[in-house]
């Protein structure tokens, strides 16, 4: 019987990561294409996410001096109320559990607000959320993944890429 042809597939960070961790969870997530059931973590790091989208446009630079300068998110009532609309949308956020994940998100917009959030001077953000695309024939292999910000650093001729992280810790040499 001739096989089925298959369908081009893309690697990405996270699904490298999860084929390392459990190669049954890449199999269930990427083949069988089962659902993810979100977890408190998960929907943290994504308000956290959708936030620094949003403070990256000029618009909103006033925000992001706002809860700089005060030290929390609830010195913009704007973001305040974003962080707890989402959390009201999301069942996992409980009663119980509601006020600790409150708090983690608030260190956590703190956390990546403060670290170089604009760049050096000098630097200029180009379209952050940018997709791109890798499909190399030899070795054979397809990559593909979004750049969440990519600062310029137009004397020094480079670009820094940045990837949000909101996960309790970072990347280990060795990953």
């Amino acid at each position: 019987m001739p096989r089925k042809k298959m369908a081009q597939k893309y690697l990405s960070a996270s699904r490298i990561g999860t084929l390392d961790k459990c190669s049954w969870l890449y199999w269930a997530k990427y083949h069988l294409h089962l659902p993810d059931t979100p977890n408190e973590g998960m929907l943290r790091g994504s308000i956290c996410h959708a936030v620094f989208e949003l403070l990256l446009k000029k618009k909103h630079k006033t925000h992001y001096t706002t809860i700089t300068k005060e030290g929390n998110i609830r010195a913009s009532r704007a973001i305040d109320r974003m962080v707890k609309a989402f959390m009201a949308k999301h069942p996992t956020f409980t009663r119980d559990n509601y006020k600790e994940n409150y708090e983690l998100i608030d260190k956590m917009i703190l956390v990546g607000l403060n670290h170089n959030f604009f760049g050096d001077k000098g630097a200029k953000i180009d379209k952050p959320e940018q997709e791109f695309r890798i499909e190399n024939k030899s070795p054979r292999y397809n990559i593909y993944g979004f750049m969440d910000k990519p600062v310029k650093y137009l004397k020094e001729s480079f670009v820094k890429i940045v990837d949000y992280k909101s996960s309790k810790q970072k990347y280990r040499g060795e990953e």
